[in-house]
C-alpha cells in the first residue's frame, strides 16, 4: 500500500568479492567480513551501535556469495 507520508530510502549495494576469492587457508573470510560489518565501530560497541540503528528505525545488514559481497540499507 503505498504511503508518502513515511518516507523511506533504500540501498543496495555489490562489489566484487566473496568466498571465491577466500585464499586455500582462510576459507569464510569474506563472510567474516560481511558479518563484522553490524558490529559497532571503533567508537561504539555493537549492541549500543544496534540500539542506535533501532532507535532510529534503521535496517543494516551485509552479505558474502561466491562473487560478490553485499549489503542494504533501509
Amino acid at each position: 500500500v503505498p504511503d508518502s507520508t513515511t518516507p523511506t530510502v533504500t540501498v543496495s549495494f555489490a562489489f566484487r568479492g566473496g568466498s571465491e576469492q577466500d585464499p586455500a587457508t582462510k576459507q569464510g573470510r569474506a563472510y567474516l567480513l560481511a558479518q563484522a560489518l553490524t558490529e559497532g565501530t571503533a567508537e561504539m560497541e555493537a549492541d549500543v551501535f544496534q540500539q542506535l540503528l533501532a532507535d532510529r528505525n534503521i535496517s543494516l545488514g551485509f552479505s558474502a556469495g561466491r562473487e560478490n559481497v553485499g549489503g542494504t540499507l533501509r
